[in-house]
């Protein structure tokens, strides 16, 4: 007896290595378009996916998703932060986010906190690349430096004073 394909509805266009990854396990990853509501719609209707995974339009696929109760899955970069990826984290059954400050920027938008996580794998190939590969720090424009400097003259001052000034830089500038 042969195991079930399950389809995965990608809205974006998917990567050719990703997609084979998943074909092994069962998947197959199809693109979608997602030109118009009602086109998106009547997709993911013909093709009966198990999950929608969302890299771009999180909304649109977020709406068509929640009409058809079907899974949704988005994943959001550092590009796509805003109060429309939070609405539609809100809809979403997970949230993937690369980088802990692209989570807690996507909370203070209103994302919730309990299905919006990170995940540090190559799930945008092209992208995570850069920042994966092995090149002199200075170099990988993935990297930035945050250079800090305060006085440590006692156990109680310098390190946790560093902290905080990065902890406040972090959530004033989660692009950075």
């Amino acid at each position: 007896m042969r195991n079930p394909i399950r389809k995965i509805a990608f809205v974006g266009v998917p990567d050719r290595n990703v997609a084979e990854a998943m074909r092994e396990y069962g998947y197959r990853v199809e693109g979608v378009q997602t030109d118009s509501i009602v086109g998106l719609a009547r997709e993911l209707y013909r093709m009966k996916p198990s999950i929608v995974h969302a890299r771009h339009n999180h909304l649109k696929a977020g709406v068509v998703a929640k009409l058809l109760d079907i899974p949704l899955l988005v994943q959001a970069g550092r590009e796509d932060l805003g109060s429309l990826t939070a609405h539609a984290a809100r809809m979403a059954s997970r949230t993937l986010c690369g980088g802990s400050s692209v989570r807690e920027a996507l909370i203070a938008h209103g994302a919730p906190a309990s299905s919006t996580c990170v995940l540090r794998s190559l799930l945008d190939v092209n992208h995570d690349l850069r920042a994966a590969t092995i090149f002199p720090p200075m170099l990988d424009p993935a990297i930035h430096w945050v250079v800090a400097a305060s006085p440590c003259d006692g156990p109680d001052r310098g390190h946790q004073d560093l902290v905080l000034a990065f902890l406040s830089l972090a959530r004033a500038r989660p692009k950075l």
